[in-house]
């Protein structure tokens, strides 16, 4: 039983560890910008769900001046 326990931690050491490599092998040659309001800066000033919530994160290569590019995007009906 012991055995299984040193055996289950160490593969959840391993896989937590995994996706920290990938990641850096993935953000070299790429920029990201984040909270870039999409909305106008009176109207995040006047509304606060505009200004917490309108806000665009960017994550684009930083060689390349074309290239291909998908948004995403979780529409919600808004009503005071």
């Amino acid at each position: 039983m012991k055995s299984f326990s040193t055996l289950l931690f160490l593969v959840s050491i391993l896989l937590t560890l995994q996706p920290q490599a990938i990641n850096a092998q993935e953000n070299q040659g790429y920029l990201f910008k984040e909270n870039i309001l999409y909305r106008t800066a009176a109207e995040a000033n006047n509304d606060g769900y505009i200004a917490e919530r309108c806000k665009l994160d960017i994550y684009y290569p930083a060689d390349k001046r074309v290239y291909n590019s998908c948004l995403v995007s979780r529409w919600r009906n808004y009503r005071r």
